[in-house]
């Protein structure tokens, strides 16, 4: 069983406001990111309980990094709108999802 976790939501749509501002006034600060999912994560953890065969698998660190989540970042737009990847961005964390399904799907060996 694979949950996914939602990524970090944006307070505003993001095109729209990388149109009218430039891209760092259109970030979300890490810590505030966190704090706005924290208790969805909470939830989603104790959901999988730390059952064997279940995995949360979260992007937040392939979306965000150590200061902000981008709306933007070397031109690429991240967001198509306020909490939706574009299909670029999505494609990118690709091999993160196929590693994580690898070893959900990898039979438990005895201990």
């Amino acid at each position: 069983v694979v949950i996914v976790a939602p990524v970090p939501e944006l307070p505003y749509d993001a095109p729209a406001c990388l149109a009218r501002r430039p891209s760092g006034h259109c970030d979300v600060p890490r810590q505030e990111a966190l704090a706005q999912r924290a208790e969805v994560m909470r939830l989603l953890q104790a959901a999988a309980g730390g059952a064997p065969g279940v995995l949360v698998l979260d992007f937040f660190d392939a979306v965000c990094d150590e200061a902000a989540c981008r709306a933007a970042k070397d031109g690429d737009i991240h967001y198509r709108d306020d909490h939706h990847l574009t299909a670029a961005k999505s494609r990118d964390l690709l091999p993160l999802a196929r590693a994580a399904l690898e070893q959900a799907a990898a039979p438990s060996r005895p201990r």
